[in-house]
């Protein structure tokens, strides 16, 4: 597998984990329907910004090995 199909696998995983975590979480939290529909909401968006910045450090670090440089 090459770097890229490493990044995106990586990525989608990470996004599937924290997906379903947070799923199960909003399962048992004592709230009511609109909190916790707020509150996914607000986590799912928090979760897309996160994987997004994740997927970009990943493609500058495949980028940069590819190039023979070392990635910091």
């Amino acid at each position: 597998m090459d770097d890229n199909g490493m990044a995106k696998g990586l990525v989608i995983g990470l996004v599937a984990g924290a997906v379903f975590g947070l799923a199960v979480g909003m399962l048992y939290a004592p709230k009511s329907g609109a909190e916790t529909r707020s509150m996914l909401k607000e986590k799912a968006m928090e979760a897309r910004e996160k994987a997004g910045e994740l997927a970009e450090k990943v493609k500058e670090r495949a980028s940069a090995m590819r190039g023979g440089k070392e990635a910091a």
